[in-house]
């Protein structure tokens, strides 16, 4: 199979999970498009918001301005462009990523978009690296009942929704959205956290790049108009 087709299915498949893990989110909170300052939902089946801001991996932040990234820690060993791509609303065209690794951070995978790049997954079972969040730190030595204590709604919902990815690992699932409602995006960043039985296995992150005004408003100019129907 050539390179190219192989790309366009990695690509198909990463689609299928984006959409489904979307409509997953969107089904248990309102997307944050209007809730931007709101704490976690209470509810018994909602997804909660976990706090990003100041996290870090041992001292690496979750995001960073790639040419400050690329001068600290050198060029990557591993890149591939164009590997994935999300959906703009309302068929707006698509975003694309690239993917980074780097041989200081093994487990560790990167995406970049524009100026930015960040951290898009932590595989706990290779590395031994701590992710520090205000409210916990993860690491290998993670188990499903300590997220439990600090996410019991989202740990409730275990497994809810489908996910590939997942299932076809024989992983546990559950998701969270991020508490910062970033400007111009119509709905909050996933997060979603995978354990092998009780013990941490992945981190993973979807940060979304803000809309453009030109985006943004059409974006708001559909919204109104399907809300007045």
């Amino acid at each position: 199979m050539s390179g190219k087709k192989m790309a366009l299915i990695a690509n198909k498949n990463f689609l299928i999970y984006f959409i489904v893990t979307a409509i997953t989110v969107c089904l248990y909170t309102s997307c944050g498009t209007d809730s931007q300052h709101s704490t976690a939902n209470t509810s018994k089946n909602s997804i909660e918001n976990i706090e990003l801001s100041g996290a870090n991996v041992d001292g690496v932040p979750l995001i960073s301005p790639f040419k400050s990234f690329i001068s600290e820690y050198g060029s990557p060993v591993k890149l591939r462009d164009s590997c994935s791509n999300i959906g703009l609303a309302y068929k707006q065209g698509f975003v694309f990523y690239d993917c980074l690794e780097f041989e200081q951070f093994p487990g560790i995978k990167f995406k970049k978009i524009n100026d930015t790049i960040f951290i898009n997954s932590i595989d706990f079972k290779n590395t031994v690296s701590t992710l520090n969040l205000s409210s916990i730190q993860l690491s290998n030595k993670t188990t499903l009942s300590d997220i439990e204590k600090i996410f019991p709604n989202s740990a409730n919902n275990l497994n809810k929704g489908a996910n590939m990815f997942a299932r076809e690992k024989g992983q546990n699932w559950l998701y969270l959205t991020e508490k910062r409602m970033w400007k111009q995006r119509p709905k909050r960043n996933l997060v979603e956290i995978r354990f092998n039985e009780d013990n941490l296995a992945e981190f993973i992150y979807n940060w979304t790049p803000s809309y453009s005004e030109k985006q943004w408003n059409r974006y708001l100019e559909v919204k109104s108009e399907l809300n007045d129907r």
